[in-house]
């Protein structure tokens, strides 16, 4: 009976959705480990970490959305404009860097909410309201700031984006910890029942009690918030606030994650899968770099990768049905 038991829990896990992403993750690993001698340095490793570290913790935030059959594409504008405005307060306004921090994660989370209302209130698709929303978000960034890099900030602005706690950076660490948040709540609390319930039959969701449309808008609020975050610690770390950053960065954390599981329809997707997309696209970015490979040929790399992933997905749903 035990061994019975054994090989039915070896043979879900070989045809698990998670299975094939880490075998994904895995052969990367080896490939590059194989081309370059640096790729499994320590140091190498912990780069990747950094690189990837604002990307996982704006994807936590757009696994719920994904999740309740939503997306985010304004993840990327926002980032522009949180980081601009905080970066200006403090060097202009003689805005303490630590309020500036508050600040830009109230903008993300104010950008959240008139997402959250517009895809609930006004009924505008998730995918046509975050779009618009991205524009207007892009055109204001670089209306405030005149198109300007605000450079010459003070000192302190660098240390939560290129601080270390020993060896590791902070920005991992903060990474990390928004990760166990977003972990313990999905596995402990009413609130991911409710989250999935969405996603799979909202109308269903409402009928079971469910306040469909405050529980969207508090999942788009905590996206805005985490991208707030992230705008910050990405303007901490490259020293300056500038209204063009988060470029593809929403077409990032959504690749990670569908990369992740997470399924495009709605209703299914974990948040430490997401982890495992964002560390393949971290993986792919720095191994071609490493290799020389060009910029453009990462693109496409990553484009072809969406569509893989999609595809897959698209067809498992179908076989589902």
């Amino acid at each position: 009976m035990k061994n019975e038991t054994a090989i039915s829990g070896k043979e879900a896990f070989w045809k698990s959705k998670g299975f094939g992403t880490i075998l994904v993750f895995v052969g990367l690993c080896v490939v590059f480990s194989l081309l370059s001698s640096t790729f499994l340095t320590v140091a190498n490793l912990l780069n990747i970490l950094l690189q990837v570290s604002t990307m996982i913790i704006i994807s936590m935030g757009m696994t719920w959305v994904i999740i309740t059959g939503g997306i985010d594409l304004s993840v990327g504008a926002s980032m522009g404009l949180c980081g601009v405005v905080a970066a200006m307060l403090i060097k202009y306004c003689g805005v303490p860097i630590e309020l500036g921090l508050v600040i830009s994660i109230l903008i993300g989370g104010t950008v959240g909410l008139a997402n959250g209302i517009l895809v609930t209130k006004v009924k505008i698709p998730p995918l046509l309201t975050t779009i618009g929303m991205s524009t207007a978000m892009r055109g204001l960034a670089f209306l405030i700031c005149d198109g300007a890099t605000i450079f010459g900030l003070p000192e302190g602005f660098d240390v939560i984006g290129r601080g270390y706690v020993g060896i590791v950076p902070l920005p991992v660490i903060i990474a990390i910890a928004v990760v166990v948040v977003f972990v313990f709540v999905q596995q402990k609390t009413a609130f991911s029942l409710k989250t999935y319930a969405i996603g799979g039959n909202e109308k269903a969701a409402y009928l079971s009690g469910v306040k469909t449309q405050q529980h969207l808008i508090i999942i788009y609020i905590i996206i805005g918030l985490l991208t707030g975050l992230a705008a910050f610690i990405n303007a901490s770390r490259l020293g300056v606030g500038i209204a063009s950053a988060g470029e593809n960065m929403d077409f990032d954390v959504v690749t990670a994650v569908v990369l992740g599981g997470a399924s495009i329809a709605g209703g299914s997707g974990k948040v430490q899968k997401t982890v495992l997309g964002c560390l393949i696209i971290g993986v792919i970015s720095n191994g071609m770099m490493i290799l020389n490979v060009h910029s453009f040929a990462q693109q496409l790399a990553k484009g072809l990768i969406l569509l893989a992933a999609i595809g897959a997905d698209t067809i498992r749903t179908k076989k589902e049905i």
